[in-house]
């Protein structure tokens, strides 16, 4: 009974150390799909370097350029995590317990891709809100690449450094750039953008409708337009009168320092 029970566990561990992929067989698997990234790219090299020069390729607006750029991420982002996984899961271990070294190398190569990527989609997305300014949508994207950037950027230090706590430094960058979000005032930032860009010059207009619907943490650079050019004062009081008339209870804070700054703008309009 002991000896077919031993026999059992013997062929159970074999099964289990067999479901494990050789790293020479992962790789092999994987170096097709880099090549097919590196030949893409080289055919492709003008339309996404074109971006870091600040040039718009011909047949392509500023809105559909930088959208095209982020949903090619957002594919190649979601492939690429899908192979670093199934990597890292289907590797055989060596005899410290740890992925080879090969398929480490190959985890970050594809990392350091979607990198080069996010980098590319930002530079497009920098073109767009340098042409039309920000928006709540560009805002928030431009945040999503940021962290997915830092989310690549932590899987190429695990590879480096194996015994990195790597669940706890995504935890951690995650809480960090939530943080930020939260604390920044992003309708506050969208509106200080905006107004600064166009009192400068650097976008030719901006648009009174889009800062009517953002929050009150926008109304003193509302005022900043208003009080700067005459010829937006008469929409900007509407925005700020929008602003204040849009205040409900149980969504506004009435004591919090953005509204007790609104409040002295709007005895002024």
């Amino acid at each position: 009974m002991s000896g077919a029970k031993g026999r059992k566990r013997k062929m159970t561990g074999d099964t289990g150390r067999a479901a494990k992929v050789p790293a020479v067989a992962i790789c092999s698997a994987l170096t097709p799909l880099i090549l097919i990234y590196l030949l893409f790219f080289a055919c492709q090299l003008p339309y996404y370097m074109s971006s870091f020069g600040g040039v718009l390729p011909d047949g392509y607006s500023y809105s559909g350029y930088a959208r095209q750029g982020f949903f090619e991420l957002c594919g190649v982002a979601v492939l690429d995590l899908l192979v670093i996984f199934l990597a890292g899961v289907l590797a055989k271990r060596n005899e410290n317990g740890r992925k080879p070294v090969a398929v480490r190398i190959y985890s970050a190569v594809f990392s350091l891709i979607t990198i080069l990527l996010i980098c590319s989609a930002m530079s497009k997305m920098i073109m767009y809100i340098g042409e039309y300014g920000l928006t709540g949508l560009r805002f928030y994207t431009s945040w999503f690449m940021i962290l997915l950037g830092i989310v690549f950027l932590v899987l190429i230090l695990h590879e480096i450094f194996p015994s990195m706590k790597t669940v706890a430094t995504l935890f951690i960058s995650f809480t960090v750039m939530f943080s930020a979000l939260c604390f920044c005032d992003p309708d506050a930032r969208i509106a200080q953008y905006n107004v600064e860009s166009y009192l400068s010059g650097e976008i030719a207009e901006t648009d009174t409708g889009s800062l009517a619907m953002l929050s009150e943490g926008a109304a003193p650079y509302v005022e900043r337009l208003r009080d700067s050019d005459s010829a937006y004062y008469n929409c900007c009081n509407r925005v700020l009168i929008t602003m204040k008339e849009s205040r409900t209870s149980g969504v506004y804070f009435p004591l919090s320092f953005t509204s007790l700054k609104a409040n002295e703008i709007y005895d002024r309009i």
